[in-house]
């Protein structure tokens, strides 16, 4: 996710950013499906996602 630092936030960042959520959470996290990751919102360089999980469960996260 590093590589998303300074980038412009538009549709490119958006698929950018969902890639690098569902490889990460899948890669350690065998038991976990994601359904769909979306930005909320940027503010104040904090990004604040959904994760949508298969099971229909979804977690917010602000990094």
């Amino acid at each position: 996710m590093f590589e998303l630092i300074d980038r412009k936030v538009d549709d490119e960042f958006r698929a950018d950013l969902a890639c690098y959520v569902i490889e990460a959470v899948e890669r350690w996290e065998k038991r976990v499906k994601i359904d769909e990751v979306k930005l909320i919102s940027l503010k104040d360089h904090r990004l604040n996602f959904k994760i949508a999980l298969t099971s229909g469960d979804e977690i917010g996260i602000e990094l």
